[in-house]
């Protein structure tokens, strides 16, 4: 069996720093219906995997690809 290797979720500001976005932006866009980011509900924590962040990030780019 393979290790798998786990990266910490992100708070609003981990989030911020990976997207380059303000927190008022990502908890507008966590708020929509449907949400336009994707997010992990913990309680009321709203929490970012890293991995599906970058993802979504890369999914979204526009422009010239390099």
């Amino acid at each position: 069996m393979e290790a798998s290797t786990f990266e910490p979720l992100l708070t609003i500001e981990g989030a911020a720093q990976i997207t380059g976005l303000s927190s008022a932006t990502l908890y507008a866009w966590v708020e929509a219906v449907p949400p336009r980011i994707p997010h992990v509900r913990l309680g009321r924590a709203i929490r970012f995997d890293p991995v599906e962040l970058r993802a979504w990030v890369d999914e979204n780019r526009r422009g010239v690809a390099s």
